[in-house]
């Protein structure tokens, strides 16, 4: 039976629709825009996949989103990356689609996608965490999610000793103000005055320009501040990145070193998302 599965990030969203061995069918990927909010969303992944689903139809559907939210509920609560509240986004997929959907949430959807590729889908602790628009995380101890009440391992909003700043989920200094691709634009444009995305941020850093090296630096040290805390609490065996600010991990990572802790990069090309939740649809279908 054909999967849909669904990762909505805070910039962008991707779909992919598979058959029943987790082949891809049909991959789709187009920004977010989350202000025009979710029906609007749902409407778009209808859209970009309709022709698709035509042929091949899909028995049940999995969305990927930020957190916090409820899963068994199928509500996003209050996703900082996305301003929404209290979306019924799985009764609106279900409506849209007319095929039963579940929510998970998008870092424990990673965790589960990157397991296989780093040899811990069934022994072990994994920690995974995303650098992107905002920060999110996940861990899998002994091939499990550990889900605590519905929304652990937010490693994006661990407390750090920053400066003050307060964040979208109301506490003041969250790990995600600082290093975030939205932290790291946000302190180069108080420190240069300037607006630039990420990428061409860690570009000037590259070239030796002072303000980015400086940013980039700032994001490193609370990055390692991040992890130590993770490694104190969990002591995962591994903790594996993604997201798109990744890219520029040469500039981020280094500083990892003395945290105690292995660290990689997932090699899947941001489908590591997708790639759990089809685990989590195969599941909903019977398949494993």
């Amino acid at each position: 039976m054909n999967s849909l599965c669904i990762d909505i990030g805070g910039t962008k969203t991707a779909v992919a629709l598979y058959d029943g061995s987790g082949a891809e069918l049909c991959y789709r990927q187009f920004p977010t825009a989350p202000a025009e909010g979710s029906r609007a969303l749902a409407e778009r992944v209808y859209e970009s996949v309709r022709g698709a689903l035509a042929e091949h139809p899909a028995a049940c559907g999995v969305i990927a989103s930020p957190g916090p939210l409820d899963s068994a509920r199928g509500v996003l609560l209050s996703p900082v990356m996305l301003g929404w509240k209290n979306e019924p986004v799985v009764k609106i997929f279900e409506e849209k689609f007319g095929i039963p959907f579940s929510l998970l949430n998008d870092c424990d959807a990673a965790a589960l996608g990157v397991a296989e590729e780093f040899g811990f889908s069934e022994k072990g602790t994994l920690c995974y965490i995303t650098i992107s628009t905002g920060v999110g995380g996940g861990t899998l101890v002994d091939g499990k999610l550990l889900q605590g009440a519905g929304n652990a391992s937010e490693f994006g909003h661990i407390p750090v000793a920053g400066q003050g700043l307060r964040c979208g989920c109301g506490k003041t200094d969250c790990l995600e103000l600082y290093a975030s691709g939205t932290g790291i634009e946000n302190r180069y444009k108080a420190v240069r005055g300037e607006s630039l995305p990420c990428a061409q941020i860690a570009a000037r850093a590259r070239e030796g320009e002072q303000a980015a090296v400086q940013v980039f630096a700032e994001a490193a040290k609370y990055l390692a501040d991040g992890v130590r805390t993770i490694k104190a609490v969990l002591d995962p065996d591994i903790i594996v990145f993604g997201g798109g600010v990744v890219k520029d991990g040469d500039l981020l990572l280094p500083g990892l070193r003395g945290c105690g802790v292995r660290t990689e990069c997932t090699a899947q090309g941001g489908k590591q998302v997708l790639h759990g939740a089809l685990l989590r649809a195969l599941q909903m279908n019977g398949n494993v």
